[in-house]
């Protein structure tokens, strides 16, 4: 699954609707040591042991947040890519305002489905 995000030279800051760490830690191998990977989780011992694992293994590159999905994470927007590995039937607005215009789409399963692009529509 990290692969359909599109990290890489391109695609340098990557959000991750996840969390356990296992995604956030391929798509880190992905964007490299100069790229940035956020993962977001509402679970607090999720995200305190994605935080001390990610740490241990050497991933710097990754930020680990504590707080409900639906929201993105904004303090560290604009983003080149999502991926979203969690079930869910919408794309939250928030996810629509987290890429950047450059990356101008971002990948995710919805309900199961294949990845989809959605053009990304700013302001909506």
């Amino acid at each position: 699954m990290p692969a359909r995000a599109g990290p890489g030279p391109a695609r340098q800051r990557v959000l991750g609707i996840c969390s356990g760490g296992v995604n956030a830690a391929y798509l880190a191998g992905l964007v490299g040591s100069g790229g940035l990977v956020v993962t977001i989780d509402i679970d607090g011992d999720v995200t305190a042991r994605a935080r001390r694992c990610l740490a241990a293994a050497g991933y710097d590159q990754v930020r680990v947040v504590t707080g409900d999905a639906p929201f993105g994470a904004p303090a560290f927007a604009p983003c080149d890519g999502i991926l979203v590995t969690v079930e869910t039937t919408d794309a939250p607005a928030a996810w629509w305002d987290q890429p950047s215009a450059a990356s101008g789409s971002w990948p995710d399963p919805l309900a199961g489905s294949a990845p989809q692009r959605h053009p990304r529509t700013p302001g909506t």
